[in-house]
């Protein structure tokens, strides 16, 4: 038998720590759908994200800080993806980038074209089936 979960307090409402809390898991959260398409369920998420992120700063609350440990955790650049989560729907479809340091650590040079060919070689890399060292399109390809 499962319980209902009471709906959580109105932001308003919500202790400094419960609103960066909150904040920084529903961020992680939207970022974890890669790229959704605009819909009813992305525009609830965008809007709470809105909400909190408002009352945040009504509250003079520093963000600076837990978004620089989200990013370090994720290795993705959270501060940036907060900025076009707080565009959209002008911005349609929010996307998180690898940081900085995440190109860093593999000496990977900063140019789109080189960028793109990366990406598709980590991929294929990671495809590969490390008992038979073949690609996994190979392996179920008909």
């Amino acid at each position: 038998m499962s319980h209902n979960t009471p709906p959580p307090p109105p932001v308003s409402a919500r202790t400094n720590e419960q609103l960066l809390e909150d904040l920084l898991i529903l961020l992680r959260r939207i970022a974890v759908l890669g790229s959704p398409p605009p819909g009813k369920a992305v525009d609830a998420m965008m809007n709470e994200l809105k909400k909190i992120h408002s009352e945040t700063m009504n509250r003079s609350m520093p963000l600076e800080d837990a978004l620089a440990d989200l990013s370090t955790a994720t290795t993705w650049q959270m501060s940036d993806f907060l900025a076009q989560c707080l565009d959209y729907p002008k911005v349609k479809r929010p996307m998180v980038r690898l940081s900085l340091t995440e190109f860093a650590k593999h000496g990977v040079i900063l140019k789109s074209s080189v960028l793109k060919k990366v990406k598709r070689r980590r991929i294929l890399s990671s495809c590969l089936d490390q008992k038979r060292n073949t690609p996994y399109e190979e392996r179920y390809r008909n």
